[in-house]
């Protein structure tokens, strides 16, 4: 009886020693990244993106990705490292950031030992392709370019058997579970339990352990494109105490438990299947549109959070004492509201998401500063609606508006600075380009969500703009310009939203600088004829706590 026991127990150890050998695999029997190198030959800098799909089709949703930054100037070669994939079957290639002036070159191509070859085969998006001694010369005509090669790849990560660690976990998970079962049985036979029981609630406190297991290290998530929450001690390096260690270690657990990745790639996958999906960045609406998922955003849409009396008084208080400083220093002051994408593109929206009521936060706050001021707010949404059939005004997987969109924005605005002076020159437009863009909110989705982008665009020209601007090295810099034919003088205080209304502005102002804040600051302001604040829509409740400095 004894002998039976004692072999009922080895089986049993074995079992599960081979369960725990088998869910920590990955720890022993390690599959290294896919490396993919490639010499590249241009000027300036461009962004490559390297997609490899699991699957062999081109509809590349199962994929893993890794994106460089290169700058030609300095270096000319690439090399990205795509993790968690054994067996890709097809690339393609991103490559962003481009100048329709700097022809790119690529050559030797290598996906681990597997060096592209064929090079003819490639099929190109946005750009011209010629091939020249093994080299892919691309001749850009938009500044994103979708480079595919056709054929199925033969080429399987390296793989690393740690003997070491296998025998470890062998003989202590065999150790323990014999061990265990010992601790099983004696417990039985005192408690008199049922052995079900007991196993199924020692299985069950394992499994609580999971997520501690193997807690990820990296500092940045290329799935999410974010960085991870950092961790912080709760004695600080000058010996004070972290009173906010509970809330700190709660998101850098959430970002960084075992597993976590699967359990995205599974609900990723969930959300493939959905017509409509919505993760806390992105909402995909109709038509694969693209709308920003933020409660900022979402609310600005329902206009299920509106304004209350006392933000209303704050919001007017600041820009009515900015009014007053401009008419006691002869300026003009103007506010651009940037109409929000869903306000526009409402019928590519999601249905899931439901108007509360039909005022919105912008129409209330525009109500309200025109009964109690004379204060000039610009919110060019009807004139964007009218020019919707001039072509698409905003990126489909972008949260911005295009050049075309913010051209027609440019145009309401100057043509109500122009009801004051009537000396600006509406800047025309003479020739049209065509482009394919993949925006922030594309990077914002979920890996396995990502479509890129195959519209083209129509996009105004715009001349002699990068010798009047400058532009600095930090995307949030001031911009300042200054075109000998324009008239007046222009300063912006603005959100991302006037990057692309720049190019024109720059146009019909003598000097024009834009400075990223919504601060309105009086100092710098001494030789502006015209004040302009720019906020997007989604933003407007930012203006509750800014300030003149």
């Amino acid at each position: 009886m004894i002998s039976i026991n004692i072999k009922k127990r080895t089986i049993l150890s074995v079992v599960i020693t081979v369960i725990i050998l088998i869910a920590t695999f990955k720890h022993w029997f390690i599959f290294g990244a896919v490396p993919v190198n490639m010499d590249v030959a241009g000027q300036g800098t461009c962004n490559i993106e390297v997609l490899l799909n699991k699957k062999d089709n081109d509809a590349f949703n199962k994929i893993q990705t890794d994106k460089v930054e290169i700058n030609l100037d300095e270096s000319n070669h690439a090399s990205l490292y795509i993790k968690n994939l054994i067996y890709p079957k097809r690339v393609r290639f991103l490559i962003t950031d481009l100048k329709p002036e700097n022809n790119i070159t690529l050559s030797n191509i290598k996906i681990g030992k597997y060096k592209l070859k064929n090079l003819e085969q490639f099929e190109v998006n946005g750009a011209a392709l010629s091939v020249d001694n093994d080299k892919l010369i691309l001749n850009p005509n938009f500044s994103t370019a979708i480079l595919t090669y056709p054929q199925t790849l033969n080429i399987r990560a390296s793989i690393k058997f740690d003997f070491k660690i296998f025998i470890i976990i062998l003989i202590l998970s065999y150790l323990l579970t014999y061990k265990l079962s010992d601790y099983i049985a004696d417990f039985k036979a005192v408690k008199g339990k049922s052995r079900i029981e007991i196993i199924f609630l020692t299985i069950f406190f394992i499994f609580l352990f999971v997520p501690l297991s193997n807690i990820n290290v990296q500092e940045v998530s290329h799935k999410e494109n974010r960085t991870l929450a950092k961790w912080y001690p709760i004695i600080k390096e000058n010996n004070e105490i972290n009173f906010n260690f509970g809330k700190n270690f709660n998101e850098w657990f959430n970002d960084r438990f075992c597993l976590r990745d699967e359990l995205i790639s599974y609900n990723d996958a969930k959300l493939l299947i959905s017509r409509n999906w919505k993760t806390k960045d992105v909402i995909k609406g109709k038509n694969e549109w693209l709308f920003l998922g933020w409660k900022e955003a979402t609310d600005s849409y329902s206009n299920s959070v509106i304004f209350t009396s006392d933000e209303l008084a704050k919001i007017y208080k600041y820009l009515n004492d900015i009014n007053n400083y401009c008419k006691k220093h002869n300026k003009k002051f103007y506010v651009y509201i940037a109409p929000d994408k869903s306000k526009i593109y409402e019928e590519f929206y999601t249905d899931s998401i439901k108007k509360i009521s039909n005022e919105s936060k912008t129409e209330q706050l525009i109500k309200y500063i025109k009964q109690n001021s004379d204060i000039k707010i610009i919110y060019p949404k009807d004139a964007l609606i009218s020019s919707k059939k001039e072509g698409i005004l905003y990126w489909k997987t972008d949260t911005h508006w295009n050049e075309l969109g913010a051209y027609y924005g440019y145009s309401a605005l100057l043509n109500e600075i122009n009801k004051d002076f009537k000396t600006l020159k509406l800047y025309k437009i003479t020739n049209y380009s065509e482009e394919i863009h993949n925006g922030d909110l594309y990077n914002m989705s979920p890996s396995l969500l990502r479509k890129p982008d195959s519209t083209l665009y129509k996009i105004p020209e715009i001349k002699n703009y990068e010798n009047i601007c400058k532009t600095p090295e930090e995307p949030t810099g001031i911009v300042s310009c200054y075109n000998t034919n324009g008239k007046k003088n222009l300063l912006m205080f603005r959100d991302s939203f006037s990057a692309s209304l720049i190019p024109y502005l720059s146009q019909s102002f003598k000097n024009s600088s834009y400075v990223w804040q919504y601060n309105v600051a009086p100092h710098i302001m001494d030789s502006a004829d015209i004040i302009v604040l720019e906020v997007v829509e989604r933003y407007l409740p930012k203006l509750i706590n800014s300030y003149m400095e």
